[in-house]
């Protein structure tokens, strides 16, 4: 089972981003779930550096003001490109040629055979 192909609401998306477990669901829903699991490493490991330097309460606060923007920011910026490419796709294949998808259609119907589907396929190539 793959992503559902749809447009997300980018507000929505950019709160989930900075909800634990939640965030990794919200990227997973823009086909972004590897690029955020090296995010979310590469944050643990920036809060580890941090902490060897700062003492305790400092560190925490330090890397929680920059991982939450980093996080929402990213998250914002791909679920724009989401959507965008989405409706672009819709758009593209609303408009490629709607005498093919008449045809398949009438061929999901029944209303024709894979013979005749094939042969006026086809026709509609040429």
């Amino acid at each position: 089972m793959g992503v559902k192909r749809e447009p997300v609401n980018i507000n929505i998306q950019t709160i989930l981003a900075l909800i634990p477990i939640v965030d990794f669901w919200a990227a997973y829903r823009i086909e972004k779930f590897r690029f955020w699991c090296i995010l979310f490493v590469g944050l643990f490991i920036f809060g580890f550096v941090i902490g060897t330097i700062l003492p305790e309460p400092y560190s925490t606060i330090i890397s929680i003001l920059i991982g939450l923007p980093i996080s929402a920011y990213l998250m914002r910026t791909w679920s724009k490109e989401w959507n965008t490419k989405i409706l672009s796709d819709e758009h593209i294949d609303k408009t490629s040629n709607p005498s093919l998808e008449i045809l398949k259609e009438r061929y999901a119907k029944g209303e024709i055979s894979k013979e005749e589907f094939d042969k006026m396929k086809d026709g509609l190539k040429d």
